[in-house]
């Protein structure tokens, strides 16, 4: 093998192997197939909050219900916890209010709730988009190195 060629091919598998260490892992807990989340604002309804008994905020507390399910659907408490986190915390807030009977403040904050959790899941959704990009990149480099690596070798296998 030609000396000159030898500190190449040397470089050339260790940027492949660093490229390989460096890939980044899939989550375990990722379900098979990838969920996507389209925004459903305008699928969850509006709840008036003039009526004096419970039904606006029944209504509000499916709404944010379901908005919690599509969130976790997107793995939103890991990918975008800290909206998720800040939506529970209107969900539990809204728990309380429905309790002491304050209907119109429950429902108020059911909606806002399912606002966030709906937000939580687009978050979610745009950071597994990220994450695959980056992935996507990384197969590219690691491919690119290869086939770098493997012209380098087949010509100092000429030089021979």
């Amino acid at each position: 093998m030609n000396k000159k060629y030898l500190p190449i091919l040397i470089l050339l598998i260790s940027l492949f192997l660093v490229s390989c260490a460096s890939a980044p892992e899939e989550p375990q807990d990722t379900p098979a197939e990838t969920t996507v989340v389209e925004n459903t604002a305008d699928e969850i309804p509006a709840v008036e909050e003039t009526p004096a008994d419970d039904s606006a905020m029944k209504e509000a507390r499916a709404a944010a219900v379901s908005g919690r399910e599509k969130a976790v659907e997107a793995l939103a408490p890991k990918a975008a916890a800290e909206e998720f986190d800040s939506a529970e915390d209107l969900f539990d807030e809204a728990e309380a209010a429905a309790d002491k009977k304050d209907f119109q403040k429950a429902a108020d904050l059911y909606n806002r709730a399912a606002e966030g959790f709906l937000g939580a899941a687009e978050a979610a959704e745009k950071a597994k988009e990220a994450a695959l990009a980056a992935m996507k990149e990384a197969d590219k480099a690691i491919s690119d190195s290869e086939a770098a690596a493997e012209e380098a070798v087949r010509t100092a296998q000429e030089d021979e």
